[in-house]
């Protein structure tokens, strides 16, 4: 039987082996000031709170499993054109929540793996890096961004300049080609 769902605090810390045992589910809205990385790259969208829904329970060999789903928007700056644009975020993911480093080794390397600092653990502990980790390189979908302001720099000949200023076509490097370099042997 599993545990109806229930809606906890963000910032509280969620009891993981019990919940495990428990096969609960808990449903949450978390905003960007519990996730302070990723809110150091994004700015909340939509509503402002994306949407948490986590299951706990053990595994075969009595490991905690977590399996997640994520929804909301986020407003992040394109590297291409560096315009704000929204992001929708819908995420499923799982992991595996260990308290030390040697239960994490014997967990499968394509799993990933939390290492919890006790028997507690909070949502945005579980659910940032997974969010880290989805969001795109780029927004734009075309290459080059759609919306990249055009960066023409004309040619050294095409430049007016005013009267009495020398503007040579020469070059920058041709000084250095007339240099010679002697051996000193």
């Amino acid at each position: 039987m599993i545990a109806p769902a229930m809606n906890t605090r963000p910032d509280e810390v969620l009891p993981f082996p019990v919940l495990a045992r428990q096969k609960a589910r808990i449903s949450r809205q978390i905003r960007l000031k519990h996730l302070p990385r990723l809110a150091t790259i994004a700015r909340a969208g939509g509503d402002g709170a994306l949407e948490v829904t986590l299951a706990f329970s053990y595994d075969s060999r009595g490991h905690v499993h977590v399996t997640g789903e994520l929804a909301g928007t986020l407003v992040l700056d394109c590297t291409g054109c560096a315009e704000s644009r929204e992001f929708a975020l819908d995420l499923d993911f799982e992991c595996f929540v260990v308290v030390s480093d040697q239960q994490a080794s014997e967990i499968s390397t394509s799993n990933d793996v939390l290492v919890a600092e006790g028997a507690e653990i909070s949502v945005a502990d579980i659910v940032e890096d997974e969010i880290l980790l989805s969001l795109p390189e780029r927004l734009c979908a075309s290459q080059p961004c759609e919306r990249l302001p055009e960066m023409r720099y004309p040619a050294l000949n095409e430049i007016e300049s005013a009267p009495g200023d020398d503007v040579s076509s020469e070059s920058p490097f041709a000084v250095l080609a007339e240099l010679q370099i002697s051996d000193p042997d």
